[in-house]
């Protein structure tokens, strides 16, 4: 009886599957950012790929990260699925920012964010889309939600510019009523919203 109780145990352990390179990276991140505890104002900027993450944490950081978070116009230059090496921290000043790769990709899936991202380790978060809002948003709003996390919430949409005024005032009210009131259209070229953006992220320093 103990000899097949040892071999199904033995057996479970050699099925289970090994955390991916992704899963990997979001244990050293909660890793990392316990260092800070008490110290810098942590953010964590997340969202669709290609949605401007990356070019949004360098304007409202006059571009003073190290290191810089990497804007390229493929659709999403952040990957933490590939190396253990790959920055998780970029830190300006009195600020530490988490640029999240875009979620709900083969590389990136919403379930592993959801699973292991530290989302209340952070004391502002940041949720950046583009063009209209998919289900794997709704499911990170949703786990917002539940960890009432809301109030420390942004919700960015992008690319604003290419709307006429009727579409733009569409939009905004959507997104208010989709996100509690929680949503700010903003544009990286005409900085529209930019302030706003900044504002809510930074606030308390400077």
């Amino acid at each position: 009886m103990m000899l097949r109780k040892r071999r199904a145990a033995l057996l479970s352990k050699a099925a289970a599957p090994r955390p991916t390179v992704l899963e990997q990276n979001l244990f050293r991140l909660r890793s990392e950012l316990a260092q800070y505890r008490g110290g810098r104002l942590k953010i964590a900027v997340l969202g669709q790929p290609g949605a401007g993450k990356s070019a949004l944490i360098d304007l409202i950081t006059d571009r003073i990260c190290v290191p810089r978070p990497v804007v390229g116009q493929q659709t999403d230059a952040t990957d933490w699925s590939a190396s253990l090496d790959a920055p998780l921290i970029h830190y300006c000043g009195d600020a530490a920012f988490v640029d999240a790769p875009g979620y709900d990709t083969l590389a990136h899936p919403v379930g592993a964010f959801l699973n292991g991202f530290p989302f209340q380790e952070f004391d502002r978060l940041l949720l950046v889309l583009k063009g209209k809002v998919h289900e794997s948003d709704d499911r990170l709003w949703q786990r917002l939600k539940d960890r009432s996390l809301v109030q420390r919430t942004m919700v960015a949409r992008s690319f604003a510019e290419g709307l006429s005024e009727a579409e733009l005032a569409d939009v905004r009210e959507e997104f208010s009523e989709r996100f509690d009131g929680r949503a700010v259209l903003f544009s990286n070229r005409t900085k529209t919203g930019i302030d706003q953006i900044k504002a809510f992220a930074l606030h308390g320093l400077g």
